[in-house]
């Protein structure tokens, strides 16, 4: 029902390879982004009659709906969504694509261990989610500890600035962005620990095994592109931030270099 979803116009062409990405995600899209500029890539699709769109998307639990209704035949997801949607037999996991950060942010809160009885947004079943989860943990919390408010990624700003949330969890860069575009907000604790995976539908990747390894390959040449310089890196971020925007209605490109 989200209003950008609703416009996607999905293909029944067994060769349209339809890949759904949470956005915005550091280094994930900027990946993607350059993927898609990969005039290489494109040559090799079209020798094998087949051609790859992706669409943004805010969170992997919303990917993983269309997944499961067949729409989508691949996915760059979190580590918590892939779990989920391996151990239901729905997807092969094809590559690792990136190791990400996720932030725990706050405005008056300093210590995970103040968030008791706290209101704590989060994407929901997303990577943040987990994350979340982990932290508590660790610190020797239990989910019960925190009020639990799950909101979509665009929508955590305006919550913490109207004091309806008083802390919240998401993927870079946004929760640094956020940090930016409100100096009173600040991040308490982050991880380097999430992963981002490249699945295909078990379905569709056991019938179209060429298609899967030009898609790899075009992941790793626009991984060795991205490193190749700043130049390449900051151009790739340009293009992840005019993306992120069909999604997400935050100036990136203004905060782009500072995250």
């Amino acid at each position: 029902k989200h209003p950008v979803y609703k416009s996607y116009k999905f293909s029944n062409d067994e060769k349209v390879i339809e890949i759904g990405v949470p956005t915005p995600w550091a280094s994930v899209n900027h990946i993607i982004e350059v993927m898609k500029r990969d005039d290489l890539f494109q040559q090799e699709l079209k020798s094998i009659g087949c051609k790859v769109v992706f669409y943004p998307f805010m969170k992997g639990e919303d990917i993983n709906h269309f997944m499961k209704k067949g729409l989508l035949e691949g996915s760059v997801i979190g580590d918590m969504p892939t779990l989920k949607m391996a151990s239901e037999g729905y997807i092969d996991v094809i590559s690792v694509f990136n190791k990400g950060s996720v932030s725990l942010v706050s405005r008056d809160i300093y210590r995970v261990r103040d968030l008791k009885g706290k209101k704590v947004a989060y994407p929901y079943g997303s990577i943040a989610h987990y994350y979340l989860l982990r932290i508590l943990e660790e610190r020797g919390m239990s989910e019960n500890d925190i009020r639990h408010v799950p909101l979509d990624t665009g929508d955590i700003l305006n919550a913490v600035r109207d004091g309806k949330i008083n802390a919240f969890t998401t993927f870079e860069p946004t929760a640094t962005v956020y940090t930016k575009i409100d100096p009173t907000l600040h991040t308490i604790n982050r991880s380097f620990s999430s992963y981002g995976f490249f699945n295909i539908r078990k379905d569709y990747g056991e019938k179209h095994r060429e298609a899967v390894k030009t898609i790899i390959a075009a992941q790793i040449r626009a991984m060795l592109w991205i490193k190749e310089s700043d130049k390449n890196l900051n151009m790739a971020s340009r293009w992840m931030a005019e993306e992120s925007a069909k999604i997400v209605p935050i100036p990136l490109n203004k905060y782009i270099k500072k995250s």
